[in-house]
């Protein structure tokens, strides 16, 4: 079935070692077979492997959170044949005086194995007759279970990149998660508006002032993704007052306005140090360390991020944060516990090293939960202002430097500063380690790279096939240019020295932003005929 049906396989999915279970089945076969013969040892290992053949499938029940009622009734049939295997042996020592030790041993490591699947598969398909699921929360979590409708989200977007193989993923997934976005607001705005209808038949407008000639209806819509305008700073875009929320009841199931503030890059940021111990600063980076967010980081903005966190206490029965409530900051557990409710009842539990409220780095959104200390606490909190500040203290920095390598190179020589601007928002960062291959002598070249720091060696194969050091690299110098010119072989191997990072920039990508870079360099005639002769070379 896997591979005639192969669209429906998900390898993200199917990693489970099957490896590990034939060593320990065949382990176990050796030790303990009855007679060494190959037939004896064969059985022996057939039995312990059988008691665990199922892992594989509950492991891929656990990954989905879900199954097909037609598969669970084959794996219950499966189950319930070893189960009542064991009757089998049971009657044959009664009958007999004697059992067959590996056969009931196994069976009953395959029932054990099978019990939570058997508890599920009663309560979930035999007696409510709905389609088996995982239970949401697992009671030994530690953090809140994905919910239903993000998985069917993110489902559907994965069938939607697989159809389509889009050359912008960002983009459109950007477009996919927008268009999401304005059905679910209209038809929202649809059940209210009839809902409205319902009750004043003869009014026009929305109760609450939501509706279409309400003064009050941006403070309910959803705005544009806020931007930050680097020559246009004049306009403040946030409110002098936050919206309330304090009637969480009534926008519970719609999406609420989100904000930000308006940075201005040119600011200098005023980097702040909070003092702390190593351990603290340990479990800081250790707690941030898969975090989405924290993850795009560049080394320096990572402890950036570290020294700027604050301490924050709370005492027993404190509330933290509040649902409904507008929050700006994003907190780590140093010591204590928490609990977490939303709608009031209790979803997960946080201590030492558990994070909540990163939503607040981003933008100026009600908290989607109540987080209540169940002990005295102290927690490491991190305000959206900061975060935002090191983010744009460092793309700027990063921004600029990245156009002042681009003006010094002369196949870039013929564009616009607006144009630069959008070469230099287009590159995308790429890292190598000690001894990594950049590029390869003879491969056809399609990206253009700048280093941003290290070391590129550059080596060209002599007639005696041996590789030859001819250039050396570093911070500010580029290479590759050509490939946005010609489809030529690469002239040398460029291998990294040391840790080496560049930014690089793609032809498909060049030509979608500014066009064929032919027609660019004829702006410049002398420009044009020196890069020729070049390429030519």
């Amino acid at each position: 079935m896997r591979f005639k049906y192969k669209a429906t396989y998900d390898a993200g999915l199917d990693t489970f070692r099957i490896e590990y279970l034939l060593a320990g089945a065949a382990v176990l076969g050796v030790l303990s077979t009855y007679v060494y013969t190959v037939i004896e040892i064969l059985w022996s290992f057939s039995i312990w492997l059988e008691s665990v053949a199922i892992l594989p499938q509950l492991f891929m029940l656990q990954r989905t959170g879900e199954a097909e009622t037609i598969t669970t009734h084959y794996l219950f049939a499966l189950g319930a044949y070893r189960g009542l295997y064991l009757l089998n042996w049971v009657y044959r020592y009664i009958d007999e005086g004697h059992t067959d030790w590996i056969a009931t041993v196994a069976g009953l490591i395959q029932t054990a194995l099978y019990s939570d699947f058997f508890y599920i598969y009663y309560m979930k398909v035999i007696k409510e007759g709905q389609k088996f699921e995982l239970p949401n929360v697992h009671p030994f979590s530690t953090q809140p279970a994905l919910s239903q409708d993000y998985q069917t989200l993110i489902h559907d977007l994965n069938q939607q990149v697989k159809a389509k193989n889009p050359e912008d993923l960002l983009q459109f997934c950007f477009d996919f998660f927008l268009d999401k976005l304005m059905q679910e607001r209209s038809h929202i705005r649809l059940q209210q508006q009839q809902q409205q209808q319902q009750q004043q038949p003869h009014s026009t407008s929305y109760i609450g002032g939501i509706g279409p000639y309400s003064t009050e209806q941006e403070s309910h819509t959803i705005p544009p993704h806020p931007t930050i305008h680097e020559e246009d700073e004049d306009e403040d875009m946030v409110s002098d007052h936050l919206p309330s929320f304090q009637n969480t009841a009534q926008f519970r199931n719609r999406r609420v306005s989100v904000s930000a503030e308006s940075l201005q890059p040119s600011q200098k940021l005023q980097k702040k140090k909070i003092p702390k111990s190593q351990q603290e600063v340990d479990l800081i980076a250790n707690s941030l360390q898969l975090h989405f967010l924290y993850k795009t980081l560049e080394q320096d903005q990572r402890q950036d991020v570290i020294d700027c966190m604050e301490e924050k206490r709370f005492r027993q029965n404190d509330v933290v944060i509040e649902q409904g409530a507008v929050g700006d900051f994003f907190y780590i557990v140093s010591s204590g516990t928490l609990d977490c409710f939303v709608d009031g009842k209790l979803v997960t539990k946080y201590e030492r090293g558990g994070n909540f409220g990163e939503l607040a780095l981003m933008y100026n959104a009600p908290r989607a939960a109540t987080i209540r200390a169940t002990s005295d606490v102290v927690l490491w909190a991190l305000d959206r202002v900061s975060f935002r500040s090191i983010l744009m203290d460092h793309n700027s920095k990063k921004r600029n430097m990245h156009e002042a390598f681009l003006k010094g190179v002369p196949l870039f020589q013929s564009l616009e500063l607006s144009e630069i601007h959008k070469i230099a928002d287009a590159l995308e960062p790429v890292s190598f380690r000690d001894n990594d291959i950049v590029l390869k002598e003879g491969d056809i070249g399609e990206d253009f790279f700048l280093i941003e720091r290290g070391i590129a060696l550059f080596y060209k194969t002599d007639e005696h096939g041996r590789q030859q050091l001819v250039n050396e690299m570093k911070q500010g110098d580029y290479f590759g240019e050509l490939a946005l010119l010609t489809d030529k072989p690469r002239a040398a191997t460029v291998i990294a020295q040391g840790d080496l990072k560049c930014v690089t920039l793609g032809k498909a990508a060049f030509t979608r932003l500014l066009g064929p870079v032919m027609d660019i360099l004829k702006r410049n005639s002398v420009n044009y005929h020196a890069i020729l002769q070049e390429a030519r070379s």
